[in-house]
């Protein structure tokens, strides 16, 4: 499994309310809210872009999102929400179980 960290700007006048399948997708991804709009997941893809290719459809075209993968042992948080780095130590990077990315992508 890899980690990425997602930054996002969702900025529908209804809110959060509007994001109900974003946010869902990102509980199904193992997400963790580290800052306001930011949150860690835990995918089978070694690609941000696929990451991001899947969550498109959940946002608006006026949001912003911002994908980065998190390498084993180069993250720590300080005065990140409680858990962060309990999250991190669970989710451990694991090579072997990534889905490559398409050739191109």
């Amino acid at each position: 499994m890899a980690i990425f960290l997602l930054s996002f700007d969702l900025n529908h006048e209804d809110g959060y309310e509007h994001y109900s399948d974003f946010t869902d997708e990102l509980t199904n991804l193992r997400g963790f809210r580290v800052m306001n709009n930011a949150c860690l997941v835990s995918v089978n893809t070694s690609n941000p872009k696929r990451l991001l290719d899947h969550l498109r459809p959940m946002l608006e075209d006026t949001d912003r999102i911002f994908a980065v993968r998190v390498a084993q042992d180069h993250a720590y948080y300080l005065h990140a929400y409680p858990g962060t780095n309990d999250w991190l130590k669970r989710h451990k990077y694991d090579e072997e179980k990534l889905v490559p990315a398409k050739p191109g992508a």
